[in-house]
């Protein structure tokens, strides 16, 4: 992914653009008013109860201001809905009446909905028109596609392209339920704007679309995802980035996934870009920030260990951070320890990628065959950081976890993977 600005806006219209909640049942084709002349009277007479200022601003969450303002930045600002045209166009003349959207995708449009790809490419169809834009210069990272639930992001997922999910002032992406990972978290129209400008610099350090990351200021490098074990206990976890492999249902995606394609290619290579060993230069800086006020603060850095057969990859990543780390030191006032040999495999252990499929034989196979290496490194130590490639189930991290504060019980353990992945795990 290079580094640009969006160039096609894209918006959801239910609960994206305006609070529509007391026009439900206008949104079916079932209504019984659906297709006659009484049918968008009806939704008029229904949003002329909101026609004050005070209604008019609690409902409408970006208004004609913010779109004249958005048009300055962007191409090209659609709405793709699943609703009837009829219905959509009466709300949208009702709550931007000096705005002229580029296109309006409503349910007749199309005959698959979403969460299928089908409504944002029948807009990128047009914009491909009216522009003249070749299939060379098409970029799916130049799209973004905003909206307010799981399946908006899973329709950006299938088409490829970014995705926003809008969210209330106090709001967290947490408190949705969402399944799926949005490319970004928009409250309010200043965090769309900057998302629409810079874009690169709001996604995960990993999907930055530079190599070099050194001096970039990011306002969110890492996302902070919960998994629970088989007992349903929650644990944290840090990701810097996501992961599509091949048995990904959004090929699409993976298609034009940077990190994606970068882990795909690097997969048995013991080779890793200063990225990667920037990201855990930033993550010590985080994790180690209370030694400015607490003394003699020790941390411990180590991977999840290779299993019998496997290349030492992140034991080599480890190694080549020590080098690194001299020449890029971590700011803050303590000791880090990088021990690539913490934890280690029994020779019984088998492959939780490729072997232990579902989620419980993945944490069972931890649970028998992860070990404590080296116990006497536990003591007097503030905190552990343990880090894995990528991160599906997260048995790997929980395991390890146990497994630490089983010999030390008030030890702090940090969880981090380079990616989450999405894909068909049970």
């Amino acid at each position: 992914m290079n580094r640009t600005t969006i160039k096609v806006l894209l918006f959801d219209l239910d609960g994206t653009l305006i609070n529509t909640d007391m026009l439900e049942s206008f949104r079916s084709l079932k209504h019984a008013l659906y297709g006659t002349q009484e049918y968008k009277k009806a939704i008029e007479d229904t949003l002329s109860q909101y026609n004050s200022n005070k209604e008019r601003e609690r409902i409408i969450y970006f208004n004609d201001w913010c779109i004249s303002r958005l048009k300055g930045i962007v191409s090209y600002i659609g709405v793709v809905t699943k609703s009837p045209r009829d219905y959509a166009e009466t709300v949208l003349k009702w709550a931007y009446p000096k705005t002229d959207f580029d296109i309006i995708v409503a349910h007749e449009s199309i005959e698959m909905q979403k969460p299928e790809p089908n409504c944002i490419y029948f807009a990128l169809n047009d914009f491909y028109r009216r522009y003249n834009i070749s299939k060379e210069d098409r970029n799916p990272n130049e799209i973004l596609y905003v909206g307010n639930e799981n399946s908006d992001i899973e329709t950006a997922y299938n088409a490829g392209v970014l995705s926003g999910i809008k969210l209330n002032d106090l709001q967290s992406r947490i408190d949705l339920n969402l399944k799926l990972i949005p490319d970004f978290e928009i409250h309010n129209f200043s965090e769309l704007i900057n998302v629409l400008t810079s874009p690169n610099e709001l996604l995960p350090i990993m999907e930055y679309g530079f190599d070099d990351v050194t001096n970039v200021l990011f306002r969110v490098p890492f996302r902070y995802e919960t998994k629970t074990d088989w007992n349903k206990e929650s644990y944290e976890i840090i990701v810097a980035g996501r992961y599509f492999p091949f048995d990904t249902p959004f090929k699409v995606k993976r298609k034009y996934h940077r990190l994606s394609q970068e882990i795909l290619d690097n997969k048995n290579s013991l080779l890793y870009s200063d990225k990667w060993l920037e990201t855990l230069r930033i993550l010590l800086t985080y994790e180690t920030e209370a030694s400015l006020i607490e003394d003699n603060y020790r941390v411990i850095l180590t991977c999840i260990p290779k299993r019998k057969g496997q290349q030492d990859r992140l034991e080599c990543l480890l190694e080549n951070l020590r080098d690194y780390l001299e020449n890029h030191p971590v700011k803050t006032d303590c000791e880090i320890h990088i021990c690539p040999d913490l934890l280690a495999y029994t020779e019984s252990a088998i492959s939780n990628h490729k072997e232990a499929k579902t989620k419980e034989r993945r944490f069972q196979n931890v649970q028998d065959n992860l070990f404590v290496k080296r116990t006497e490194l536990l003591s007097n130590i503030n905190k552990v950081i343990v880090i894995d490639d990528v991160v599906t189930t997260g048995a790997s991290l929980i395991g390890a976890t146990k497994k630490i504060n089983t010999v030390n019980p008030n030890l702090s353990v940090v969880r981090f993977a380079f990616a989450q992945t999405f894909s068909r795990v049970k």
